[in-house]
């Protein structure tokens, strides 16, 4: 075989590889790679970060790939990329060399039949065929459970890549499986979990269906950036022209959210929907931060990182926020409104070979859909109140409450309505009241604002958010709900241009556009109107010292002409002072040169004039850019407006300037690059009746002097001082506000793979003008960002030392706990009826014990309030392994071998959010600032060791663990601390007859205490003791056994003894079947009566009294290409019900 392999190789010359994605949890960690992959080319990567192989093992006769889930790690699905290489040889999908046994985990925690994936290179056929390659699988199956609704399985992922014909490429990725996880908002580059498409690419068409991405940008006027579902096809005509076409059906809805900086608060800043509505969901990659007009770039290295999931963004220490940024992102969201579709086409034409006339359309047609026959979110009162509405948005405003009859475990909060006399006006509350049968409505609010609603959020110990009546003018909420009229926006542009002379070109575009914002109302016209470009254009002309080019031009847009997505500066409105005037017709002129004076050196000069019916203004705007070798680069764009208004419109002066300048400095040794940059803005609103004072306007200046070092040993140093005043208007003058300084600090250092190290530090300090100050009752604001990333080792590496230290000042929510259904696929926790009231209540909800037990999972959500906080999270990992020293250590002496074969592993995690003052407290860890009753929002410490010895000495496992954690949060139904220390030894020995035997040694104690949840104060401390066997036998089954000893005592004197005896197998049978097994049984016996919560800290979850734990499981190879199984797992409550699940599956590879 060995040789085989080779000749194979070299016949191949370079070998073949893959790259796939899987997701991946603690339970379902397999898959099946090649079986002739080539373990050493095995990389694994998680969030583009490549992962050590410490995180996983390879069995290479079982080609089985099982990933080691770092303890650290919650237990919600992740995505890893696996790539590797592989030996294209067929083989038989079952085999075995010399009947060796398969390397089974002994004490497996649980059971499960892992989602095996095999990939089978090629389809028979032709000789272009042979240059595809194809891989996927085929799942159906059915789960059904004695506490839960029977449900379906199905999922299908189908790869394919390859040539069709010599010039036709296809790649296809097609899955009807759907992901709850959103791709972390944290690198540069997203990687999405459920990405379908078709892909077929020629030299003259390329074809998308499925999820894709569409830019179409060639008109000046319609543009269309969005992530869509459905197809898009490109195709070019000869070279002469090019086609776009797209029809789809958008995956969230557009929506643009403009809002200001605080001083030093970096996030996260919540994002909404268009009506206002919370916790919205973001397409992942859809969104577009803009900072005082600046595009910024995701990533925590970068400008930014988001939360798609709560839609939350926050700044790194890149950017310094302020009250006078101007933050505008856009964004799509996911909504359960219309089904919005989109139809485009989009094309440009030569006229001629030559190319001087073109000719170009561009047509946009977005639409809700408005065919309801299959449609169940509006009833036909609501339909009727749509098409009587028209235009009113305040007329599709309908109540919230709904009567869904009384349920006692409703899945959903019900209220009860309450007619009362408020301030002798008849009116109707409604109140949460827990067990209450005339609660029967299921209340919508919507948020209207702080201080303009009638109700609160409040936090309780039911499960679910609760709104609570405060009396108008107090809360943020009203029970209502906002309807939609169903929209259609289309829009036409026509183009054309005509190169005159050679550098002479005239162009001139025109589009339409139609709105009809309800397509349901027979009282509403579509509003129309129409947008035209004129512009001529002199290129490349030869004057004294350079080239000019010149351009001048007419622009009008209609009063009620609709743009798609933005095409226009996204400080357009600032700059011409249009943020609070009325749409009108505008007419804007423009004439502007450019003057290239040298080869890296330009100068333009633009002049506009823009004329509406309330506001006419000019604008000048200069640029000198200078960048020529070995002399001092200049960079200055200088811009000013003058704008009156009409009738009681007021006058605006704006003028603003940015400049930057420096020089590169090179030596043998380092280069070192001065740079001073200067920046002001002057914006300045007129009253009316009193024109010498100003109603509005402010003004700011800043000079911040930069230095750069970058060594030629990799050290780079960035030093930077920012110095700024700011103004605003005080009396109907310009007076002085706020004064900020902001020094900065970098170093960059990397000296091979010893030492490396990237660090930033960030520091602002606003101080108000005294006047101002006791005017509006400010204070000092200082805010610090860190973020600090170093690796180091020593002694040949042997001790290899990760440092993380991240710190920012930022605002934070109280958090609230709540547990959302998502079924057993995802879920993770059940909901056990205490007290048998049927309301969900918060501390009834328990970890699942078995596979697909779990409905339900955790989710804090964040409240209303926000909080300025410290936020910081430092992490130090230490690895000791001294076997760099010791290559030879087989021959040494028996010191030497344990030195050798003995590791040492440390991680210390340390995350605080804290209210404190002095914040240099919380960035220099100081003991009494961390985890403080007093200013603590989110607190919390761990730190895990692990010592093992005889690591590599196959025969012999000994570790000794710890795990110290400490915590404290909280959140809006009260404060929680815990505290969790385990001490642990383990030892295993494998004797030469495939006979393992071992024992686990465990000394405990836990405190947990709740001022909201009574039943989650406990402090408990135990020990516990578990020997155990495994047996593995020829056929490469294996069976185990284990008992468990053991005894938990809490602090109020009750005690649970603790026994259970475990025993599992794997068996192969036949080569095609394989069994698996395990059974439990639990004995715990108290001395006392104990609350639901208490008995399932002390008994591990078993609950008291005499329990059972199963799981069965059958997995059959019906064929080289379907397998089927069968999966029974229960357990057994006293006093209660069993849970039982049966899962049946069938998966068809190919």
């Amino acid at each position: 075989m060995l040789l085989l392999t080779i000749c194979v190789s070299d016949a191949y010359g370079e070998l073949p590889s893959r790259s796939q994605s899987f997701v991946l949890t603690p339970t379902d960690n397999t898959v099946v790679l090649d079986y002739l992959t080539v373990e050493e080319s095995i990389q694994v990567s998680h969030a583009d970060t490549l992962l050590s192989a410490e995180f996983y093992s390879f069995d290479k006769k079982s080609a089985l790939f099982t990933f080691r889930w770092p303890s650290e790690w919650t237990s919600l699905p992740i995505a890893l990329t696996i790539k590797w290489n592989y030996y294209p040889i067929s083989l038989p999908r079952i085999f075995r060399l010399n009947d060796d046994p398969l390397e089974i985990t002994s004490f497996q925690d649980s059971l499960s039949l892992p989602d095996v994936r095999q990939n089978i290179n090629g389809i028979e056929g032709s000789s272009t065929n042979d240059r595809l390659t194809s891989s996927g699988s085929l799942t159906r199956g059915i789960i059904v459970g004695n506490t839960r609704d029977p449900g379906l399985e199905s999922s299908l992922r189908f790869d394919l890549q390859g040539y069709l014909t010599d010039e036709v490429y296809i790649s296809a990725a097609i899955s009807d499986q759907n992901s709850i996880i959103q791709p972390e908002g944290t690198t540069q580059n997203l990687r999405e979990f459920d990405q379908v498409y078709i892909r077929v690419n020629s030299p003259v068409a390329n074809v998308q269906l499925g999820d894709v991405d569409v830019n179409l940008n060639r008109s000046q006027i319609v543009h269309v950036r969005r992530r869509l579902q459905g197809a898009v096809a490109n195709s070019t005509t000869n070279l002469l022209g090019a086609n776009t076409a797209v029809l789809s059906v958008q995956r969230g809805t557009f929506h643009a959210m403009e809002f200001s900086g605080r001083n030093g608060i970096q996030g996260p800043y919540r994002l909404t929907g268009s009506r206002n509505e919370q916790f919205i969901t973001v397409v992942a990659g859809t969104e577009n931060v803009y900072l005082d007009g600046f595009l910024l770039q995701r990533g925590e290295d970068l400008d930014y990182v988001i939360d798609y999931s709560l839609g939350e963004i926050t700044f790194t220490s890149r950017r310094i926020i302020r009250n006078s940024h101007a933050i505008r992102v856009e964004y799509q969201y996911l909504s359960n409104s219309y089904t919005r579709s989109l139809m485009a086409f989009e094309t440009d034409q030569k006229i001629d070979k030559s190319g001087r006339v073109e000719v170009g359309a561009t047509y946009i047609q977005e639409s809700d859909n408005i065919n309801f026959g299959d449609a169940s979110t509006l009833t036909d009162e609501e339909l009727e109140i749509i098409r009587n509405a028209g235009t009113d948005q305040n007329a599709m405003r309908i109540s919230g409450a709904d009567s869904v009859g009384y349920r006692p475990d409703s899945p959903y909060i019900l209220y009860t309505r309450v007619d009362t006399l408020i301030n002798g006006v008849q009116s109707v509350i409604y109140r949460h009241i827990p067990g209450d049968r005339s609660g029967y409505f299921r209340v919508t609010f919507s948020n209207v604002g702080m201080g303009k609603g009638s109700y609160r959020r409040i936090g309780t110990n039911v499960n679910g958010i609760i709104y609570e009546w405060v009396g108008f003018g107090n809360g943020n909420y009203e029970p209502y709900r906002q309807l939609l009229g169903p929209q259609k926006t289309s829009i036409l542009a026509v183009r054309g241009s005509a190169k005159i002379l050679d550098g002479l070109k005239i162009s001139s575009e025109w589009s339409g556009s139609s709105l009809n914002q309800n397509r349901l109302s027979r009282q509403v016209d579509e509003v129309q109107d129409q947008m035209l470009i004129n512009k001529i254009e002199l290129t490349g002309q030869d004057v004294y010292l350079g080239k000019m080019d010149l351009v001048a031009g007419f622009e009008f847009t209609g009063e009620n002409y609709q743009f798609f997505d933005r095409v226009r500066n996204v400080e357009y409105d600032y700059l011409w002072g249009l943020r609070e005037d009325a749409l009108s017709n505008e007419h804007r002129y423009f004439a502007g040169s450019t003057f290239n004076f040298a080869e890296q050196s330009v100068f333009k000069y633009n002049w506009q004039k823009l004329d509406r019916t309330l506001r006419k203004g000019t604008r000048n705007d200069v640029l000198i850019n200078s960048r020529e070798e070995n002399a001092p680069y200049l960079i200055a764009n200088y811009g000013s407006l003058s704008s009156k208004g009409a009738d009681e419109n007021p006058t605006i002066l704006i003028s603003d300037f940015s400049g930057s300048g420096g020089y590169d400095i090179s030596t043998k040794l380092v280069t070192i690059s001065p740079q001073i940059n200067y920046i002001s803005e002057l914006y300045e609103q007129s009253g009316v009746l009193v024109s010498d004072s100003l109603v509005r306007g402010n003004k700011y200046e800043e000079i911040s002097p930069a230095l750069s070092f970058y060594l030629k040993n990799g050290m780079n140093v960035a030093l930077r001082y920012g110095f700024r005043i700011e103004k605003e208007v005080l009396d109907g003058r310009l007076h002085p506000s706020y004064q900020i300084q902001s020094p900065e600090i970098q170093l960059r250092y990397t000296h091979s793979s010893q030492l490396s190290t990237d660090t930033r530090v960030a520091y602002q300090a606003s101080r108000p003008d005294s006047e101002y100050a006791s005017r509006f009752g400010l204070g000092d604001v200082n805010g610090v960002a860190v973020r600090s990333s170093t690796v180091f080792g020593f002694l040949r590496n042997s001790i290899q030392n990760s440092i993380l230290y991240d710190v920012m000042t930022e605002s934070r929510s109280l958090l609230q706990e709540t547990y959302l259904e998502v079924g057993s696929e995802f879920g993770q926790f059940v909901w056990i009826d205490l007290n048998n009231d049927g309301v969900r209540q918060i501390e009834e909800f328990f970890p699942e014990q078995n596979p697909n037990e779990g409905e339900f999972i955790r989710q804090l959500l964040p409240s209303d309030e926000v909080i300025p906080v410290v936020s910081l999270q430092a992490r130090w990992n230490v690895n000791l392994d001294f076997i760099r020293w010791f290559p030879n250590w087989r021959n040494e002496n028996t010191f030497t071998q344990i030195l050798a074969n003995t590791t040492y592993n440390s991680i210390i995690d340390i995350r605080e959010q804290s209210e404190t003052r002095d914040i240099s407290e919380v960035y220099f860890l100081k003991k009494g600032a961390l985890r403080n009753e007093d200013e603590t929002v989110n607190g919390s410490m761990n730190w895990q060791q692990e010592l093992q010895f005889f690591k590599r000495i196959p025969e012999w496992n000994i570790r000794l663990r710890s795990n110290l954690r400490k915590g404290m949060i909280r959140q809006l139904n009260g404060f929680e601390q815990n505290h969790l220390d385990e001490k642990m030894v383990i030892v295993e020995y494998r004797f030469p007859q495939r006979i393992q035997v071992g024992n686990e040694m465990l000394m405990m104690k836990k405190m947990n205490s709740s001022d909201g949840i009574s039943s989650r104060n406990f402090e408990i401390d135990g020990w516990s003791v578990a020997p155990g066997m495994n047996i593995y036998l020829n056929s490469g089954s294996n069976v185990g056994i284990r008992t468990t000893f053991g005894r938990k005592k809490e602090v109020n004197g009750s005690e649970v003894r603790l026994f259970n005896i475990t025993s599992d197998g794997n068996f192969y049978i036949l080569e095609k079947l394989r069994a698996l097994y395990r059974i439990e049984f639990r004995d715990m016996a108290t001395n006392s009566d104990l609350n639901q919560n208490l008995a399932y800290e002390m008994t591990n979850g078993s609950g008291l009294g005499q329990s059972w734990l199963w799981n069965f499981g059958v997995q059959l190879q019906n064929s080289d290409w379907v397998r089927s199984s069968i999966q029974y797992d229960g357990r057994t409550i006293q006093g209660r019900r069993p849970f039982q699940t049966v899962r049946i599956t069938v998966t068809a590879t190919f």
